[in-house]
């Protein structure tokens, strides 16, 4: 997810053709309940989907390569890691002739295939290092908008240490800023474990 900046944004209806009233809710991010460790780099708690493919003809579908320590290339370090604790790296124990992938059609095939155990995350999202909102005051200033985050602190999900060397357990935006003005001067609030809300965000 990019950093995230609104500088004196003033939010109109289309229907009404006018703008909103102040106060009005705008809803920064959503996050599903089943999506609430997208972030982490291991374990997700989700089904790892697998590509149908066994590039080196020894029958046994391939295990992908990512990125796994997030260092922004592919290297020996990747190649390395035995994502389904099966075969070795880069190898699983699921035929490649099994005769259920078989029955799939070549469109559910292009998807991937479900392990059976393997709940690595092949794609962690990265959450925000910052959503900053100033001149939060609305058309003309005649009032604000209020910004709300879902706050996924009270999951005990790690942060996942992307902006600081020690974890924390504040969820996606565990380690996010949250920038915003009071007459023009700046505050941060950092994560969402927060229960009084600014004139600008509010979590929940």
């Amino acid at each position: 997810v990019p950093n995230i900046t609104l500088d004196n944004l003033d939010i109109y209806s289309l229907k009404k053709q006018a703008p909103v009233d102040p106060g009005f809710t705008v809803n920064v991010f959503s996050i599903a309940s089943t999506d609430t460790k997208m972030h982490l780099r291991g374990d997700c708690g989700k089904t790892s989907v697998f590509t149908y493919v066994d590039a080196n003809k020894d029958g046994y579908i391939d295990e992908p390569l990512f990125d796994v320590n997030m260092d922004g290339r592919i290297d020996e370090l990747d190649k390395a890691v035995d994502l389904d604790g099966e075969n070795g790296p880069g190898e699983t124990n699921l035929r490649y002739d099994d005769p259920q992938y078989k029955a799939m059609t070549d469109k559910d095939l292009n998807r991937g295939i479900k392990h059976p155990t393997c709940e690595t995350n092949l794609n962690p999202v990265k959450p925000p290092e910052y959503i900053k909102i100033i001149n939060n005051d609305g058309v003309d200033g005649k009032g604000g908008y209020v910004y709300t985050v879902p706050n996924t602190a009270g999951q005990e999900i790690s942060d996942g240490g992307w902006y600081n060397t020690e974890e924390s357990y504040g969820g996606f935006f565990g380690d996010t800023k949250f920038i915003y003005d009071v007459n023009g001067e700046e505050f941060i609030l950092i994560g969402t474990d927060h229960k009084e809300h600014t004139v600008t965000f509010k979590f929940g």
